[in-house]
């Protein structure tokens, strides 16, 4: 039985709630602070089989942001890229543009992300947070 991808990353995020919630207490929830787990890592023959079926790639770069704390530099709630996130968004950006098809990254983050070492590998970045002050920025 084939299993697609969408039921794997599904099957993912219940997993991952339910190691939250095993991990914190139960008013522990969304807000800072709150674990971050490592990427999704996909393969070759994943990333390959998306790139032939999908007319395009969008890939999420998300970050916490609010007022009394501060980022790091790198991490997941980092200034940077992870080493994980940089390794993916490489990975996906060449079996893509092979197959002649454009790589967008959109960033949910209320604060800055640093895309100069990125920048060069996709053909368009837009913030989410943009959408929620003027909306339709993601409209085309």
């Amino acid at each position: 039985m084939h299993t697609s991808f969408e039921e794997h990353l599904r099957k993912m995020v219940e997993f991952a709630d339910v190691r939250q919630e095993a991990e914190h207490e139960s008013d522990w929830g969304w807000g800072l602070g709150r674990a971050q787990y490592p990427e999704i890592t996909l393969n070759e023959r994943a990333v390959t089989n998306q790139a032939k079926a999908a007319d395009v790639a969008v890939f999420t770069i998300t970050r916490q942001a609010g007022e009394g704390w501060d980022r790091s530099a790198g991490g997941d709630k980092g200034f940077n890229l992870t080493a994980d996130e940089q390794q993916l968004l490489e990975h996906v950006s060449d079996k893509f543009h092979k197959e002649g098809k454009k790589v967008i990254v959109v960033i949910n983050s209320g604060s800055v992300i640093n895309t100069s070492s990125w920048k060069g590998l996709v053909d368009g970045i837009f913030t989410g947070l943009a959408a929620r002050r003027r909306g339709r920025t993601l409209r085309g």
